[in-house]
């Protein structure tokens, strides 16, 4: 048995998170048509990666698992085009 890994990065767009997630669809579709099995996306794809300075602001960024829209589009489309995408987020505090 053989499995196709892919990887991607994009630029993601500061402060537009719909934005991100369409484009991170996208690239799941792309990958699905290609017979990726597992594809991996760039951590914290949602936002402009942040991880590289310290600043409370960026609390802000966090997101409720799993109740964030986020993991059921995500979720569906993967369940519909059989395929795997681990990813990281910036979950909120004892979620």
């Amino acid at each position: 048995m053989k499995i196709k890994v892919a990887t991607s990065q994009f630029k993601a767009i500061k402060g537009d998170f719909d934005a991100n997630l369409n484009k991170a669809i996208s690239l799941v579709e792309k990958a699905s048509n290609e017979n990726v099995d597992i594809l991996l996306l760039q951590e914290l794809f949602q936002d402009y990666y942040f991880c590289s300075t310290k600043n409370n602001k960026f609390f802000d960024l966090a997101i409720d698992f799993p109740s964030n829209p986020m993991f059921e589009k995500l979720s569906n489309i993967c369940e519909d085009k059989k395929i795997s995408l681990p990813i990281s987020f910036f979950s909120k505090k004892g979620k």
